[in-house]
């Protein structure tokens, strides 16, 4: 009888083990996603800095470039790209290398790169 129980034990003190591996092997990271102070529904990128922007109106889009330091302008959009469709935004027009085109609900966005020696101007028009 106490045989029956050890193994009974030794086999349940494994599942849990096994159990506990598992668990640990399949969670993963979540990152918040930030988004610009100056459109408030888009993604933002933790190495973009302002440079200008001009606000959108009623009638206009509003338009913001940001620099990018040590960066190339296609890992820029690319990565850029990821972010949207993470967010759960459309991309509506593939014209890499030269931009990008989003749809998320009522807001529409063209993200366009310009690489300028060894730094990105990312300018982004949306509304």
């Amino acid at each position: 009888m106490k045989r029956i129980i050890t193994i009974l034990m030794a086999i349940m003190f494994s599942m849990a083990i096994m159990s506990c591996a598992k668990t640990t092997a399949t969670k993963t990271t979540v990152t918040k996603t930030t988004y610009t102070k100056e459109f408030s529904y888009l993604p933002s990128q933790k190495e973009m800095t302002l440079k200008s922007f001009v606000k959108p109106t009623k009638d206009k889009m509003g338009v913001a470039s940001y620099i990018l330091k040590n960066k190339k302008s296609k890992e820029v959009l690319d990565a850029y790209e990821k972010q949207l469709v993470k967010d759960n935004w459309k991309i509506t027009q593939d014209k890499k290398p030269s931009s990008i085109t989003a749809e998320k609900g009522a807001h529409k966005t063209i993200i366009v790169p310009a690489q300028i020696k060894n730094d990105v101007m990312l300018t982004v028009v949306s509304k």
